[in-house]
């Protein structure tokens, strides 16, 4: 597993934003680059039932980075840090439960399995990044939470606005969940394409 350090100082690349790749679109800003601050909300939960959750997350949970066409950023590219767990069908009892305890997320249900995610960022800063902070993994799903963290505060500050920094995230995404499977597009083959369909990576 690749080593990452943490003490990198991106303020000037941050500063850089918005590249002049599209003229015509305007510079967008989440409600925190404008200012406002995160508020946590994590769930009341005794640590017997937090410590069960977590360690159903050790087997079945993944953090993942989506990537997809944007209207709203210069670079036409959108990244969104997102958090699921995946089971069989006749488990979906258990991921609606999920979803109730944690007060976020959604439920998803495919032919045969079904699937629970957090996408929204509020979501992701107010419950999920706090909840395994106070209720850390202890495998190696801890290490690829450490790599997600710092891909969501990138894209928190804007840094994943620009084809400069989608290209820094997507290097740091390379070494989550082992290297991701078959289908990941790498890092050199999203860039050359330019042509982003809306996908997982």
């Amino acid at each position: 597993m690749q080593e990452l350090s943490l003490n990198v100082d991106f303020s000037k690349e941050i500063s850089h934003s918005c590249v002049k790749i599209n003229k015509k679109r305007s510079c967008y800003k989440n409600k925190w680059e404008r200012g406002v601050e995160l508020d946590e909300r994590l769930p009341h939960l005794s640590p017997f039932l937090a410590g069960i959750i977590t360690g159903f997350v050790m087997g079945e949970g993944s953090f993942y980075l989506k990537i997809g066409k944007s209207k709203t950023c210069k670079s036409g590219y959108q990244l969104t840090p997102g958090f699921k767990i995946n089971l069989k069908k006749q488990d979906c009892k258990i991921l609606e439960d999920f979803r109730f305890i944690m007060n976020c997320g959604r439920v998803n249900y495919h032919r045969n399995s079904v699937t629970y995610c957090v996408e929204k960022m509020e979501d992701i800063f107010e419950v999920i990044i706090p909840f395994f902070d106070k209720y850390p993994l202890r495998n190696i799903k801890e290490q690829d939470f450490q790599y997600f963290k710092i891909i969501s505060y990138k894209i928190l500050k804007g840094e994943g606005k620009t084809l400069e920094g989608i290209k820094k995230i997507l290097t740091i995404r390379d070494v989550m969940n082992n290297g991701g499977g078959v289908n990941r597009k790498s890092v050199a083959q999203i860039i050359k394409r330019r042509k982003f369909d809306e996908h997982k990576l």
